[in-house]
């Protein structure tokens, strides 16, 4: 049967369809057959899929299901062929009320919004019995579906290598959580040996949950070991480090697991991240230094035998002898060179002796380019010069899509977003990429004429991984044409458009984390093949780095956004000079940071330099200038400068409130900065005053449960608790707490405060238990987020030390 619905129930489809294959029900499901619509167009294979081979379908309708194209194709060709047989053909299950052409209102449909996926699985079963295409007896699981997160689909021509995955699976049964490390050069295939492993190890049973991360960078890999969350039961918060470290717990709490943590750079980067339980860890990484944390397993190239069997498998041909010995010979038995040539072969019904030929002449060129690479084998570059030569004359389209990839994170990327702003493509470097842009067939065409090369793998409908070498050679290719620069300044350009202007607001948080990764290479290969040409690097690799540096603050990644914005800060200053307002302004999101991580006289000096630079170039009483007097005036707080912060917070509301009127939410938060001042100096009725003006301001502005809401809440409740108003001051600190736990989880610095004014009321009201607790908790965040000597640590430390004085 054929499973027909839109991406964004796919997590609830993959269970139904992994449900239905595990009673022995065969059933069409995407991601299954990625192998088999390689390279096909999907125009011409859907409607033979729902209207011919299928024995049934199930539409699973949604309001994402009714504006998709591609749905639309598979309903209207299952529609067809229902009713050509007046037959039970189509069985639609729905997820809302959304209504569909030619669904007829009063057909009988599922409703899956109280069904789990396994629920639903046994009605399928059920109701094909019942039309005499399957069992009368409704599926007996004997085993449970294990719960698969991130795995790239199997690989069909996976060859030999029986030796390599009996060593990894001993290794693993070694401990209550055995880890070990599959090692070697780029291009041998330990990736490809990691993904049959695991997929043999769901396919077996053997394990219940697997888990895939991308390791090679912090950001992909803390965002992938987030994203396992929902699939564990976990809450998913804000504090990216709470998610993660509660996902570690929930895998201690369980058995039968497999992680596989794929190319990460060294184990100083990765012992940190790795769970703890009975469960099984499987490690690749070009690095060699893992005896200590791993049982490292050195992974060589195929042997010969092999690599005739792949070609073989690989080309459909047989054939044997000294051709076929000679071409594994000459690509050095390397597994990836290995799979460019079978792809050529296939694509181009090529001989294997033709393929050598052309081999040979292309051999000196691909010695020529490799050549300058570390650890690029020549015969990696040579078949890739052979599929660059065929793009380049019949997919031009393909070809710039893999040299903008080129300069993207490798692991995942995703065309869905990095085409969306076709106008972004238009010009001489991306021009037949933007064309087809704006067809969803036109790119479908284009993305299987790139997978046909072998060059890129495809993760599902919209993604794409490419192996680090192909883009290595291919950025390489670039230089040696003069255009890298180019290549890299678009690449760059392109990502900081998709950036959202405000990318620190929660709505914009997914979009965020999907661009990361790519934010970051694309910034580094702008400003390197710029400063290898002598040129300053572009605006855009400085600017898109501001924007993640200010998002990773928001989220309390301090460490990573100080590294950020510090790495921003050079570029910028780099690209403009140093008193640019584009290095004022990411330079005023370095020192928010800084404040931030305690560094307060640091803060200081670079909101100081940030305002010099506003006011030369925006006057005295611009917004801009407004905006950085607020924060400096908070810094200066911090130092106990209370005098010059309410002059500067009080030169900024005159400022905001002249450019916005009295009700903008500018004002409403420098008028809580001066009530927090105010209450410092002792002002205790006009901090009060201001701070009740500010919320209402915020609560018309962003409803009741914003996080600035709750700010001003709890900063409400610090004043009332210094008035001797305990029962307010509870009211609105446990309201404060109650919304920055469901913004930001459990674990994020605003809660941690918010739980030591909690405590301070508490303890006031002589709840001492409570305040014990609160205390407690609120020590527990600082010191792991911030660390132990971080001032608000110390500060809460002192509280708890109060308490328990007699």
């Amino acid at each position: 049967m054929a499973l027909s619905f839109a991406g964004a129930q796919r997590a609830y489809v993959e269970r139904v369809a992994a449900a239905l294959r595990a009673a022995g029900v065969r059933c069409f499901y995407d991601v299954d057959e990625q192998v088999a619509l390689w390279g096909e167009h999907l125009a011409e294979v859907l409607p033979a899929i729902y209207a011919e081979r299928a024995r049934a379908v199930v539409l699973f309708i949604s309001a994402e299901y009714a504006a998709r194209q591609w749905t639309r194709l598979e309903r209207r060709s299952a529609l067809v062929r229902a009713a050509r047989e007046q037959s039970e053909y189509v069985l639609p299950a729905r997820f809302d009320d959304t209504q569909l052409p030619g669904i007829l209102s009063d057909l009988v449909t599922v409703d899956l919004r109280s069904r789990s996926p396994e629920e639903f699985a046994d009605l399928v079963v059920d109701k094909l019995s019942k039309l005499g295409l399957g069992s009368a007896v409704p599926p007996k699981r004997a085993r449970s579906v294990a719960v698969v997160r991130g795995l790239p689909p199997r690989n069909r021509l996976h060859t030999g290598r029986e030796a390599v995955l009996e060593r990894v699976g001993g290794a693993l049964e070694t401990g209550p959580v055995a880890v070990v490390a599959v090692q070697g050069m780029g291009g041998v295939g330990k990736t490809q040996i990691a993904l049959e492993y695991a997929h043999r190890g769901v396919a077996s049973a053997k394990y219940g949950f697997v888990g895939w991360i991308r390791s090679e960078s912090q950001l992909t890999l803390v965002e992938d070991l987030a994203g396992l969350a929902p699939a564990l039961g976990v809450p998913v918060t804000a504090d990216l480090d709470e998610t993660v470290a509660a996902v570690r717990a929930a895998l201690g709490a369980q058995d039968a697991w497999l992680m596989v943590f794929d190319n990460a750079p060294d184990a100083v980067a990765l012992r940190r991240w790795l769970p703890d339980g009975p469960g099984h860890v499987l490690i690749t990484s070009r690095d060699r230094g893992w005896r200590r944390v791993a049982e490292p397993i050195e992974v060589e190239p195929f042997t010969r035998g092999e690599s005739i069997a792949y070609l073989q498998a690989a080309t459909g041909n047989s054939a044997t002898g000294t051709t076929v010995d000679a071409l594994a010979d000459e690509l050095g038995d390397l597994p990836l060179a290995l799979a460019q040539a079978a792809a050529y072969m296939d694509r181009h019904r090529l001989s294997i002796g033709g393929y050598f030929a052309l081999y040979r002449w292309q051999a000196e060129a691909g010695r020529w380019l490799a050549e300058p690479l570390e650890d690029y084998p020549a015969g990696v570059a040579t078949t890739w010069l052979i599929q660059h030569t065929a793009l380049a004359a019949a997919d031009p389209a393909a070809l710039q899509l893999l040299r903008l990839c080129a300069f993207l994170d490798p692991d995942e990327i995703d065309l869905g977003l990095l085409l969306s702003r076709r106008e972004q493509l238009a010009g001489d470097l991306t021009s037949a990429l933007a064309d087809a842009a704006g067809d969803p067939a036109s790119i479908e065409a284009v993305i299987g004429a790139l997978t046909k090369t072998g060059l890129v793998t495809r993760l599902d409908d919209t993604r794409l991984r490419l192996h680090r070498l192909i883009a290595l050679v291919t950025r390489h290719q670039l230089a040696a044409d003069r255009a890298e620069a180019a290549w890299a300044s678009h690449a760059a350009r392109l990502i900081h458009v998709l950036f959202p202007d405000q990318p620190w607001d929660h709505p914009h948080w997914h979009t965020v984390a999907r661009l990361a990764a790519h934010a970051t290479a694309a910034a580094a290969h702008a400003a390197r093949t710029a400063t290898a040409a002598g040129q300053a690097p572009p605006d855009e690799a400085g600017a898109v780095l501001s924007l993640l540096g200010a998002y990773l603050g928001e989220r309390a990644d301090y460490s990573t956004a100080s590294a950020v914005l510090s790495r921003a800060f050079a570029l910028t200053e780099a690209t403009h000079g140093p008193e640019h307002p584009e290095v004022a302004r990411t330079l005023g999101n370095l020192a928010l940071v800084q404040k931030a991580l305690g560094e307060h006289e640091a803060a200081r000096a670079s909101l100081e330099r940030v305002l010099a630079i506003f006011e030369a170039v925006d006057g005295s009483d611009h917004p801009r200038v407004a905006r950085t007097l607020n924060n400096l005036g908070n810094v200066q707080r911090e130092l106990g400068d209370l005098d010059a912060a309410l002059t500067n917070l009080q030169r900024a509301l005159a400022i905001e409130e002249n450019a916005y009127g009295p009700d903008h939410p500018e004002v409403a938060r420098t008028l809580g900065n001066i009530g927090n001042v105010q209450r410092d100096l002792g002002q205790l009725d006009a901090a009060l005053t201001n701070l009740q003006r500010a919320l209402a301001i915020e609560e018309n502005a962003y409803g009741p449960d914003h996080p600035e809401v709750a700010r001003t809440l709890g900063n409400i409740g610090n004043v009332q608790r210094d008035l001797g108003q305990l029962d307010a001051a509870l009211t609105n600190l446990q309201s404060a707490l109650t919304i920055q736990e469901t913004v930001y989880g459990h674990d994020h610095p605003d809660v941690a405060r918010a739980l030591a004014n909690l405590g301070c009321v508490q303890q006031a009201r002589g709840d001492l238990d409570a305040a014990h607790s609160s205390f407690e908790q609120a020590l527990s965040i600082f010191v792991s987020a911030l660390g132990a000597g971080h001032p608000d640590a110390s500060w809460v430390q002192r509280l708890f030390d109060g308490l328990a004085d007699p």
